[in-house]
């Protein structure tokens, strides 16, 4: 035994899914609640009591989740693991790539210590780097730019059919390209390629939530296709979320919009649900809901006319 793949996972999803194969909710005597837990630093104490509980009986399905920040910690980031003086860590590629090696090592060796038959690692709010408007396009090499704007104007298109109208002006164009062809995205990009690479994660997790909706759908697809053709890695599940969610420790997630609970909850889990069971390689959701029924007044638009904020 030792850790899941993101295949398994999704077969533990299936089988202990809320909905009949017909969409049809279960009685609430045949739901089951999967944990999700977050494991921080230090792993040797949090990671080996959840795998442990996880051990307990027959065992449990567990996602045990590891941040952006808690990997760095674990690698020996300097600005949270301070060093004596003269002493410097020496990243061979980041220090949160060093800290998954690190805790993929140790949590795999608890789950087969302690024979936990479902713990699976999940990469938990990698926030993609802050976007800003009016930014400009520095010296980058010609194919990395050619290949941003190909990948912005087929968002645009893409998303006609869904949207309607959706136009770039060209000083959002040249922000977005400045956005994609930075150092700070490739180097957010290359890191979480090589946690991935690393760790193998049953689910991964970027957070996009303040990105306009077109550059959100570049960064998306880009890092979603990076896993699958480049890491050649078709087993993990990719989340992307969007909206303003709130990040681990924050108590604002719901100050923003209506909290998914009672009749809200149903369209959209059922919409999670089938789209997974119709073989798709990962779920995309918004960190607000609306509450089924209720109108957002807000977004109301004339009869026929519709429209997407860049």
């Amino acid at each position: 035994m030792g850790l899941i793949s993101g295949r398994r996972f999704k077969a533990i999803l299936d089988h202990f899914s809320p909905f009949a194969a017909d969409g049809r909710l279960k009685p609430e005597a045949e739901r089951v609640t999967l944990l999700a837990a977050n494991a921080n630093p230090p792993l040797e104490l949090w990671g080996r009591a959840f795998i442990m509980a996880a051990a307990v009986g027959a065992g449990t399905p567990l996602i045990l989740q590891l941040s952006y920040n808690a990997l760095a910690m674990a690698g020996g980031n300097p600005k949270s693991v301070p060093t004596p003086e003269g002493v410097t860590p020496h990243f061979e590629l980041s220090a949160a790539t060093e800290g998954a090696a690190m805790a993929h090592l140790l949590l795999e060796g608890f789950a087969r210590l302690y024979r936990a038959p479902a713990v699976g690692l999940s990469l938990d709010h990698f926030q993609v780097p802050a976007y800003r408007e009016g930014g400009n396009v520095r010296h980058v090499d010609p194919y990395l730019l050619a290949v941003a704007a190909a990948r912005i104007e087929d968002a645009r298109r893409g998303m006609l059919e869904t949207f309607g109208v959706v136009n770039l002006d060209e000083g959002t164009r040249n922000s977005y390209l400045a956005y994609l062809t930075s150092p700070e995205y490739q180097a957010f990009k290359r890191d979480f390629l090589n946690v991935v690479a690393t760790t193998r994660p049953a689910w991964a997790m970027i957070d996009t939530e303040k990105l306009p909706p077109v550059l959100d759908f570049v960064v998306t697809r880009e890092i979603t296709e990076a896993v699958r053709r480049d890491l050649g890695n078709h087993d993990v599940i990719i989340e992307a979320e969007f909206g303003a969610t709130g990040q681990s420790g924050e108590d604002s997630a719901q100050s923003e919009g209506q909290p998914l609970e009672g009749r809200g909850v149903y369209p959209q889990a059922l919409g999670t649900h089938l789209t997974l069971s119709e073989g798709q390689e990962g779920s995309s959701h918004p960190g607000t809901h609306q509450v089924a029924g209720e109108e957002d007044k807000s977004q109301k638009q004339s009869p026929g006319e519709k429209k997407i904020p860049l």
